[in-house]
């Protein structure tokens, strides 16, 4: 390597070696740090995977939903009956953000979760 490409880094791909220029290096690298994070969050979480929970895009409907949780005193406006894994966020959807490969909105549409 010349002594004015020391910072440069090799990389292999498909068997074959190129160098890589400062901004190519940084994009590794960024990815290297967000993979390490990843990783050391799950480890600080017990292992439990976090998603990414956010209210649904249509205003009117997150309305509405308040408004029924309002008048049932917590629990899903969808649902008969006033029970415990019916009180929002309810069990289903909490369920389904345990599992990593379900993307999508809760039973009220209320909540969306990504993956």
């Amino acid at each position: 390597m010349d002594a004015g490409n020391q910072n440069d880094l090799l990389c292999e791909e498909n068997h074959k070696y190129r160098r890589l220029t400062e901004e190519q290096n940084c994009a590794k690298m960024r990815k290297r740090i967000k993979r390490r994070e990843d990783q050391n969050s799950l480890k600080r979480t017990g292992g439990i995977y976090m998603a990414k929970v956010r209210l649904n895009e249509n205003a009117e409907i997150v309305k509405r939903v308040k408004e029924g949780l309002k008048q049932k005193g917590g629990y899903c406006p969808c649902r008969i009956g006033k029970l415990e894994e019916n009180k929002c966020m309810c069990q289903e959807f909490r369920d389904q953000i345990a599992d990593p490969e379900f993307e999508g909105y809760c039973h009220c549409m209320l909540y969306y979760k990504e993956k």
